[in-house]
């Protein structure tokens, strides 16, 4: 004769394996909320990364004009906001630079109206001389001019550099480069080399401390 012998779980075990089996499910559902969470995060950084990186003020009048080097665009409008009457003096900051003052000076910029600081090789060096240019001329307020996918960078540098002038006003005006779409970034070539730069840069800087 064979005994076969039912041992019923107790009730504090049956609790035990519902309570660990609704952990598990409460788990995985978390594991995937983080996950659609991440990856609607990615999406939007993704949508708007060409976006954050234009700064782009209203103008307003001051005592000069600064044009970050790099772009004829760049003096174009520069040298609009001159003739409009926004500043009396432009400061072109950049080495090889003789080309774009020409440029000025046939959009309406007389020489005797331009500064030319012909050292600066990096956003940072045109933070830094046009700021020693600043202080010896006694300017209080300038117009910062680059170009609109620069002009996150350029906030950030300037405002690092002029930290202790809190007496200068600074005002960021973005010149639109017409190969750069900000909210179509990743199809166009330049568009997306342009963002993905930008951002490796903005990157080093919380290393090198340097833009």
């Amino acid at each position: 004769m064979v005994f076969v012998f039912f041992i019923a779980p107790s009730t504090h075990s049956l609790e035990g394996l519902i309570i660990s089996a609704m952990s598990k499910i409460v788990k995985r559902k978390s594991i995937k909320l983080v996950l659609l969470l991440l990856l609607f995060i990615f999406l939007g950084f993704i949508f708007f990364a060409g976006q954050f990186l234009v700064i782009d003020q209203a103008p307003e009048k001051a005592d000069v004009i600064i044009v970050l080097g790099g772009a004829n665009y760049r003096v174009k409008y520069g040298s609009w906001l001159y003739n409009n009457g926004y500043a009396n003096l432009l400061i072109y900051s950049g080495v090889r630079g003789e080309n774009a003052i020409k440029m000025a000076n046939q959009l309406g910029v007389p020489q005797s109206a331009i500064i030319y600081e012909q050292q600066a090789e990096s956003t940072y060096e045109n933070a830094l001389f046009s700021k020693d240019i600043m202080i010896q001329k006694g300017f209080n307020s300038a117009i910062v001019v680059s170009s609109d996918w620069h002009m996150r960078r350029v906030k950030l540098t300037y405002e690092k550099e002029f930290y202790d002038m809190g007496n200068i006003k600074l005002y960021y005006c973005a010149s639109n480069d017409p190969d750069f779409d900000s909210k179509l970034w990743w199809i166009n070539k330049k568009s997306f080399k342009y963002t993905v730069t930008e951002y490796i840069k903005l990157a080093g800087y919380f290393v090198t401390k340097r833009l």
